[in-house]
């Protein structure tokens, strides 16, 4: 990466190719299409072997959106690159990842990282990396990191717009208490199990979990204490399902397990078991 900054000047992105780029990204609404198409495009902008993508994911943690040319290594490393820089959102980079103190057991890479913002805020981050150690840690002159926040810009719009959707669908169909599906998702999957099932010839059972006395919870102890109740159950479920089950909060304290390529007999023991554990 030591000639990266020359390199950059020499390839200034025309209008055309925006343009295209720009069309590309706003092709898709799955935010990891979007972050293959910048990976692809971004080959060109910042020459590295590796490159990654990465996003806010659960607990103050980055997930990673999309990958090229990374081993487990530099997925790891991408990974905790990103936690860094959507903290303190500024250009970031190191000769030598593996004298990073802040990076413990990271490869002897060299490596940057651009955070992608929008609407004011940084949504993903774009981690370059080469497999060897440079020099010195690899810089951007102020007009280019000004030219390739431009370029990114839409990239970063695009990956928001795609991750609020991403959001909002899954709010539409996820219970909010416990995490598991809804009353509208459990219909959506059984209305399509059931047709898979008699397409195939194969059995299909629906088991119903109804908590008996749970109305005494509430009534003894408070509806928080209820609720913490209830997610505990649905945690128990989700545990103990087996593959391929499909789990749903019906309402209150109705819960429906849909157990695909199951007959009585296998539906009786699967309920008996889940009804032990809880």
């Amino acid at each position: 990466m030591d000639d990266l900054a020359p390199r950059l000047a020499g390839r200034p992105a025309g209008l055309e190719a925006l343009v295209d780029f720009i069309r590309e990204i706003n092709a898709s609404s799955n935010p990891d299409r979007i972050a293959g198409v910048l990976l692809d495009r971004a080959a060109a902008w910042l020459p590295g072997t590796c490159r990654a993508v990465t996003a806010p994911g659960a607990r103050g943690r980055a997930a990673l959106l999309a990958a090229r040319g990374c081993g487990p290594q530099e997925e790891a490393a991408a990974l905790a690159i990103g936690a860094r820089i959507l903290r303190w959102p500024q250009f970031w980079s190191s000769a030598d990842l593996a004298a990073d103190a802040g990076l413990p057991r990271a490869p002897a890479v060299s490596a940057l990282a651009l955070p992608l913002a929008c609407r004011n805020r940084t949504v993903a981050v774009l981690v370059v990396l080469d497999r060897r150690r440079a020099a010195c840690a690899p810089r951007l002159p102020g007009t280019v990191r000004r030219t390739l926040g431009l370029a990114l810009e839409p990239a970063a719009l695009a990956l928001d717009n795609a991750r609020r959707v991403q959001r909002a669908e899954r709010l539409a169909r996820t219970d909010d208490l416990t995490g598991l599906f809804n009353v509208r998702a459990l219909n959506v999957m059984l209305s399509a199990e059931v047709d898979r099932a008699l397409n195939n010839g194969q059995t299909l059972s629906l088991a119903i979990i109804d908590l008996d006395g749970f109305k005494r919870v509430n009534d003894r102890h408070g509806h928080a204490r209820g609720s913490r109740a209830l997610a505990e159950v649905a945690a128990l479920i989700r545990e103990s399902r087996r593959a391929g089950d499909f789990v749903a909060r019906c309402g209150g304290d109705e819960f429906s397990v849909v157990l695909p390529a199951t007959g009585e007999v296998g539906a009786a023991a699967a309920a008996g078991r889940l009804r032990a554990r809880i």
